[in-house]
């Protein structure tokens, strides 16, 4: 008849659940550890990348031919159109830069005031649109 040594083993599962929390304990240490420094030590790092990743890829159709009629007349023809457009929170003092591009595309109060009141219906991320259909004139500026 074999008889177990209770005390040996409560002292060896307590050793065991010690050693177990003391890992969990590091775990959580390490993991505390990256947040801290991921979230207060680099914020500003992470911010500026963060802030400057919103390039954006637009497509540019493929310019199409002209379709004619049977008469030979032009129905539909390809026109090169270009916008100016400014992103909000991008912009520090938007007075400034309204009145620096006001000579540059000559920029009439019509076009500040549509711009205004699209600026207050839209999101700050989101690119409004300040004139249509910009002369090669005012592109080369």
């Amino acid at each position: 008849m074999t008889f177990k040594d209770f005390d040996a083993e409560e002292k060896l599962f307590l050793r065991r659940v010690i050693v177990a929390f003391g890992v969990v304990v590091v775990c959580f240490g390490i993991l505390i550890f990256n947040l801290y420094n991921l979230q207060i030590r680099q914020h500003h790092y992470y911010t500026t990348r963060s802030n400057e990743n919103d390039i954006k890829m637009l497509p540019v159709a493929p310019t199409r031919g002209i379709i004619y009629d049977r008469n030979g007349i032009p129905l539909v023809r390809n026109v090169t159109w270009y916008d100016i457009a400014v992103t909000p929170y991008k912009i520090a003092d938007m007075d400034a830069l309204l009145k620096q591009l006001t000579p540059i595309v000559d920029l009439s109060p019509d076009d500040i005031s549509d711009f205004r009141r699209a600026l207050k219906s839209s999101s700050r991320y989101r690119p409004v649109v300040l004139k249509n259909a910009l002369t090669d004139v005012e592109i080369a500026r």
